[in-house]
């Protein structure tokens, strides 16, 4: 992969389990990082297969987090700009849709870590 063996011992660790979202976005941006590229658009491609209806992306288990999928944002949105396919930028249009419009919001009106909105 990257012909540093602690590295590549890391990676391989990393690529091997299953990951929530906000992890997958940050193994996507470690990938990006590195330059691996290929590597970055098989995690953006797990990130939207596992995209919530609601357009969070990369929900492992129905989680809490109203904010989490967006860390996948940036290997999604490399994803769409190098692979072609249009589900990228569809999942991509539809995780930012989640955050402008239709994530909880306190009546201040923030953006809270859960769905149940900020405090």
């Amino acid at each position: 992969m990257t012909g540093n063996a602690t590295t590549d011992q890391v990676l391989a660790a990393l690529l091997a389990m299953q990951r929530q979202s906000w992890e997958q976005g940050v193994t996507g941006h470690a990938l990006l990082d590195l330059g691996l590229g290929e590597l970055a658009v098989l995690v953006a491609d797990a990130a939207v297969t596992r995209q919530h209806p609601d357009g969070r992306l990369g929900d492992v288990s129905g989680e809490a987090g109203a904010v989490n999928g967006a860390a996948c944002g940036e290997v999604v949105r490399y994803a769409a700009t190098t692979d072609g396919d249009p589900r990228f930028t569809a999942a991509l249009d539809a995780q930012l849709d989640w955050l402008v419009t239709r994530a909880p919001r306190a009546a201040r009106p923030l953006l809270g870590p859960l769905e149940r909105g900020p405090g």
